[in-house]
């Protein structure tokens, strides 16, 4: 019977996991305003954002990158293909990179109507407008 009520209650973890809020987005970018350019050409202005854990996960080759996105300044999708998405990303130094993202990697922002969620794949182009560094 102990074995029977043990499984049972393990049996809800992942229910219960998956119901509980989502990590809030980072301090360092909370503020931060975000101009996306979707799939379908609409522009959108957003303020604030978390992707994944709040760092990109990225591969090139066989390497995996844990890129976090306060070192982003755009990201630009060039194409997809096999459930990636091949995008050039520019970092705030001036440098560029191009890497492969997985296309159902997941962002969460705010607009001035409410919560907007997007995965990578909906997206043609997104900019990170961090400010003046002083």
């Amino acid at each position: 019977m102990r074995k029977g009520s043990a499984l049972l209650l393990l049996s809800f973890t992942p229910v219960l996991y998956g119901m509980s809020e989502p990590a809030p987005i980072p301090s360092e970018l909370k503020e931060v305003k975000i101009r996306i350019t979707d799939a379908q050409g609409v522009s959108h202005s957003l303020k604030g954002i978390r992707c994944s854990d709040g760092t990109l996960r990225l591969k090139r080759g066989a390497l995996s990158y844990s890129v976090p996105l306060s070192s982003v300044r755009r990201i630009t999708s060039l194409s997809s293909a096999g459930g990636n998405v091949r995008i050039r990303v520019e970092f705030v130094d001036g440098s560029a990179e191009e890497f492969e993202i997985s296309a159902t990697t997941r962002c969460v922002s705010e607009s001035r109507v409410g919560t907007v969620s997007f995965h990578m794949a909906e997206i043609r182009e997104m900019e990170l407008l961090q400010g003046e560094s002083r």
